[in-house]
C-alpha cells in the first residue's frame, strides 16, 4: 500500500557549484533516468567531458555543450531532456552522443530543476538514517513540515506516516476524525503509520504528545486530486523519473506551504530504493520549502 509521510532544512545549494570551470559552457540538458547494462554498470562512467575524467551519470544531473553520453552495452539508457525540452532516449546502440543547444534556463520549470538537483546534490556522500526525523531540541516538540492552518492532502487509499523533531519519549499519537479519537501509546521513536480515514472526513487531526506533556498538532484536509501549475507557470515539467521530484517540490511552494505533506504524500509512494526522493522527502518534511 502506498503512504504518506511526515518526517522531521539544509540550506539551498546550488547545483551548479561544484563545476565552476564550466560557468562560461551553455547548459544543454540534464539526465531523467538512468538504467545502465553490462560493461556500464561496472565501469559507471558514461559522460565524457572536456578536461575531466569521465564522469558517473546521476539522476538530475545537467550536462553542457559538447558533453558526450558514452554508453557501451546495447542495453543501457539514458534519458535525457536537451535544449528543445522533449525527452531524448540513448541507448548503447547509439554509442555516443554529443550534446549541443542551451536549454531554456529562465523558465520556472528550470528554477524547480535547479533547486530540487541542488537539494539532492551528493548524495551519494549523504547517510540516510532510517528513522529520518531528526532528534531536535527536547525542549521543544514539533512537525517542522506542518502549517498552522489547514495541511492538504489528496483522496486516495495512502496510508499516513507521521513523523516529528524534539520531544522526550515514549510518545502518544491522538488521531482524532471527525471528533472520534483513537490514542496510540508506548511510541519510542519519533514516527507513526496508520490509515487515512476515508474522503468525506470533514475534521482530521493528529496530534502528538511527549511523556513530558508537549503536544505538536497537525490539522489535515483532504482535497479531490493534485494541484495543477497555472497559465502563469513558464515551461514544462520534465519527463521521466524525476518528474515527482520536481512536482512535489513544486507544491511545497504553493500558497503558505499548506501543500507540503501533500508533496510527501507523492514521494513516499515512490519506490523505497528511490535516494533521491528519500533526500527530497527528508528536507521537506524538515521544513524545505521551494521559493521561486
Amino acid at each position: 500500500m502506498k503512504k504518506i509521510a511526515l518526517l522531521s532544512a539544509a540550506a539551498l545549494v546550488t547545483v551548479f557549484a561544484h563545476v565552476p570551470a564550466f560557468a562560461e559552457k551553455a547548459l544543454a540538458g540534464y539526465i531523467l533516468s538512468i538504467d545502465l547494462q553490462g560493461a556500464d554498470k561496472t565501469e559507471k562512467t558514461a559522460i565524457l567531458r572536456e578536461g575531466e575524467e569521465p564522469l558517473v551519470p546521476k539522476l538530475m544531473m545537467p550536462l553542457y555543450e559538447d558533453d558526450v553520453v558514452f554508453l557501451r552495452d546495447p542495453g543501457s539508457r539514458i534519458e535525457i531532456e536537451g535544449s528543445d525540452g522533449t525527452p531524448k532516449s540513448i541507448s548503447g546502440k547509439n554509442a555516443r552522443y554529443k550534446l549541443s543547444g542551451e536549454v531554456a534556463t529562465g523558465d520556472d520549470a528550470w528554477s524547480l530543476f535547479t533547486a530540487v538537483a541542488g537539494v539532492i546534490g551528493g548524495e551519494e556522500e549523504q547517510a540516510i538514517p532510517d528513522n529520518m526525523a531528526s532528534r531536535g531540541d527536547e525542549n521543544k516538540l514539533e512537525i517542522p513540515m506542518a502549517v498552522r492552518g489547514p495541511n492538504f492532502i489528496t483522496t486516495d487509499t495512502r496510508n499516513l506516516w507521521l513523523a516529528w523533531s524534539g520531544g522526550k519519549g515514549p510518545y502518544k499519537v491522538i488521531v482524532d476524525v471527525d471528533g472520534r479519537a483513537k490514542t496510540h501509546d508506548k511510541i519510542r521513536i519519533q514516527e507513526f503509520e496508520f490509515e487515512t480515514p476515508p474522503p468525506e472526513t470533514k475534521r482530521f487531526t493528529v496530534t502528538i504528545k511527549d511523556s513530558e506533556g508537549r503536544i505538536a498538532t497537525v490539522v489535515l484536509r483532504y482535497r479531490n486530486g493534485l494541484p495543477v501549475p497555472n497559465e502563469g507557470f513558464k515551461g514544462k515539467l520534465p519527463e521521466g523519473d524525476v518528474k515527482d521530484l520536481v512536482y512535489a517540490a513544486w507544491m511545497t511552494g504553493l500558497h503558505e506551504g499548506d501543500w507540503s505533506i501533500g508533496a510527501a504524500q507523492i514521494l513516499r509512494s515512490l519506490p523505497a530504493d528511490n535516494t533521491e526522493a528519500k533526500l527530497l522527502l527528508a528536507k521537506i518534511v524538515a521544513g524545505w520549502k521551494y521559493q521561486d
